[in-house]
């Protein structure tokens, strides 16, 4: 019989799904540019635009919709602020990642990863991916420092690459609570009882 935490640690994350209107230059509702210019686009509107995608995405990631484009070489970043963290709480971070790239300039087709800041350090990234088609799922895990927070997202390297990101989610990672001895005492007799009638 396993116990544990639920809720205490809960944390709002608004429009995890990145929906939004097609936009080059601009964030879904409840995000920020922090860095240069971020894009909201689909399969068919590459940084929000009419641009060419280096390799053309599978599809819609497994969040479907829209989702955000940014850069590293050029440095873009995007983020908002959870204003209800629990302080010690440990929480997972997930998120789909595709770099499909983009033929804008000198060619944004580079190899890079999603990485991962809290109030300006980074915490963590998911993995380097080169230009391909496909849609990859990313975690991290961190523990929170104080109940209200910047969260945001660049690309790791700073080479000539445009990645894509969507479906972020946070949720608290449970933690088992020993169980009272008042409990176990009473699991214990319910055990005994049970044992009694079978035998008795």
């Amino acid at each position: 019989m396993a116990f544990t935490a639920a809720g205490a640690g809960a944390a709002t994350l608004v429009n995890g799904s990145l929906t939004g209107p097609i936009a080059n230059n601009g964030v879904p509702t409840g995000w920020t540019t922090l860095l240069g210019s971020p894009d909201t686009m689909d399969e068919t509107n590459n940084v929000g635009a009419n641009t060419p995608f280096t390799v053309t995405p599978i599809g819609p990631s497994p969040d479907g919709g829209t989702w955000v484009g940014f850069a590293g070489g050029f440095v873009e970043s995007f983020g908002q602020t959870i204003s209800d963290f629990t302080v010690g709480t440990t929480y997972e971070l997930s998120w789909y990642a595709g770099n499909f790239g983009a033929e804008t300039g000198p060619g944004y087709n580079g190899p890079n990863a999603i990485e991962v800041l809290l109030d300006g350090v980074s915490i963590g990234s998911g993995s380097v991916y080169s230009t391909g088609r496909l849609w990859f799922e990313e975690s991290i895990e961190f523990t929170a420092t104080a109940t209200s927070s910047e969260l945001a997202f660049r690309l790791l390297n700073s080479i000539d690459s445009y990645m894509s990101i969507d479906g972020i989610e946070l949720t608290e990672v449970d933690a088992d609570v020993p169980l009272p001895a008042s409990v176990l005492l009473l699991l214990g007799a319910m055990g005994g009882l049970g044992m009694a009638r079978r035998f008795g």
